[in-house]
């Protein structure tokens, strides 16, 4: 997924962009890499007995929730984003939407328009202007 995500990063894009596009890979890989998809959410639940994939999932948690706080910072700094975000706390609930939302189109393939999801989240995350 992080070589889709890059390959669609360019210099110019904003934050919300940049958010836009990893919430729109995330889904294009859920449905391209169903399989590996569904080895992932039993991998979440296996960590709970096996402690080394307890650690692994515990610093992949880790490095995505600080990545999307960079990226909301980002935002927030170039006046895209609301300031007045609790930014770790967004940067968990992105992650818990994304998981939930890929457990939802396991369960029902096709359920779910990744573009609008995206489109929705950057707007809720918009800084106000009057």
């Amino acid at each position: 997924m992080e070589a889709a995500i890059k390959a669609r990063l360019t210099p110019d894009l904003t934050s919300a962009a940049i958010l836009r596009v990893l919430i729109e890979v995330n889904g294009e890989q859920v449905k391209k890499e169903a399989d590996a998809c569904r080895v992932l959410m039993e991998g979440w639940n296996l960590s709970h007995h096996i402690p080394v994939l307890a650690e692994r999932a515990r610093q992949r948690q880790a490095r995505s929730v600080s990545a999307l706080s960079q990226l909301l910072q980002a935002g927030i700094a170039a006046g895209e984003f609301r300031a007045d975000i609790v930014v770790e706390a967004q940067a968990r609930i992105l992650m818990a939407t994304l998981h939930g939302l890929m457990v939802q189109w396991h369960r029902q393939p096709g359920s779910i328009d990744w573009h609008s999801i995206a489109e929705e989240i950057v707007r809720g995350l918009r800084a106000v202007t009057l």
